[in-house]
């Protein structure tokens, strides 16, 4: 198997594994939250408490090294440059969230 046969493979790994980062990070940007009720002096104020179980942040990790990796080896195709943009804005919602 050559390096080019190898990328060919490599870069619908990284197209589908960038699919799946980017439901998942949607997924919890609508279920991983918990609203509380907290009791102050003006009334009660609701606020969002993040709810992300380890396990979750260990297949959204995992998925996100995969996808970075598979991106960067396949760079010049365009599955490379979805799976790279996706990898960035799962980061950035990730950090700003």
């Amino acid at each position: 198997m050559t390096f080019s046969s190898f990328r060919v493979k490599v870069r619908w790994v990284a197209l589908i594994s960038a699919l799946i980062l980017f439901s998942l990070d949607m997924y919890c940007r609508k279920y991983c939250y918990q609203i509380i009720i907290s009791d102050t002096v003006n009334g009660p104020v609701p606020f969002k408490n993040q709810s992300r179980s380890w396990g979750f942040m260990i297949v959204w990790l995992t998925l996100l090294i995969i996808t970075l990796l598979s991106g960067l080896i396949t760079l010049p195709r365009w599955q490379s440059f979805l799976a790279l943009l996706t990898v960035g804005l799962a980061t950035l919602l990730w950090f700003y969230s």
